[in-house]
């Protein structure tokens, strides 16, 4: 069984730690993760997808992109490291095919209750901080901001930079009577508070581990050693007495 300490491990390599939920029923028969990819832009290409491959402890199984060409080019990505293993590439499911959940009665249940659950505690979340800066705005009226906020972090924005703060000013201001400084103080809140409970909870877990933020950046050093210098980097000549 591939242990907690292995991938979190790996995860630093790929520079990004966080908390590691995994249900038994995620693992393959092979205890190889199985793994779908949400977005399939440019960072998933270059980075995302080829960092789960080369840490041989997961196999891609399911891929989702709006953009046709995106989803192709994920699923050459997927079959590729497939064949480079020597094995036969799986049939890779797609966003379309994730709608045959909807024919069990029974995972569509489950699949809308925990969705309600989760819209309520992110509701729930942006309702308190909105309230706390003085902008009085009625829970149900927090629904009407998630729904501009999720318009708003659709705008292809690093980490939703920008995007999310305008969707939130425009919501609060447009509908609550909030003022712009308002608007914008509670903005930059409510989205630093979205990030504060996984960062705790990679924190915590990389403690029961024995993990350090110096150790990953060591691992990461140790993989760039390994894996020497990109196709496409230029070495760069130094004489001695520099």
């Amino acid at each position: 069984m591939i242990s907690r300490r292995k991938v979190l491990k790996t995860a630093a390599l790929g520079a990004a730690v966080g908390p590691f939920i995994v249900p038994s029923s995620a693992f393959g028969s092979n205890n190889r993760l199985r793994i779908g990819q949400i977005g399939l832009g440019r960072i998933a290409q270059s980075h995302d997808m080829p960092g789960v491959i080369k840490s041989e402890l997961a196999d891609y199984v399911a891929v989702c992109d709006l953009d046709q060409k995106r989803i192709a080019d994920g699923v050459k990505i997927v079959e590729k490291s497939y064949t480079d293993r020597g094995m036969s590439a799986p049939k890779i499911r797609t966003f379309s095919s994730g709608f045959a959940a909807a024919r069990n009665a029974r995972q569509l249940a489950l699949a809308v209750l925990w969705s309600f659950a989760l819209w309520i505690c992110i509701a729930t979340q942006a309702w308190a901080v909105t309230v706390a800066f003085g902008i009085l705005m009625p829970f149900p009226g927090s629904f009407l901001l998630q729904s501009m906020l999720v318009i708003g972090v659709a705008v292809p924005t690093p980490g939703g930079v920008g995007s999310f703060h305008e969707a939130y000013r425009l919501g609060v201001t447009t509908f609550f009577g909030a003022s712009g400084d308002q608007a914008v103080a509670a903005a930059l809140v409510t989205h630093l508070i979205s990030f504060i409970p996984p960062v705790l909870g990679g924190i915590v877990f990389m403690a029961q581990d024995g993990l350090s933020f110096g150790r990953l950046e060591d691992l990461a050093s140790s993989a760039r050693d390994k894996e020497g210098p990109a196709a496409n980097e230029v070495p760069v000549l130094r004489s001695p007495g520099r």
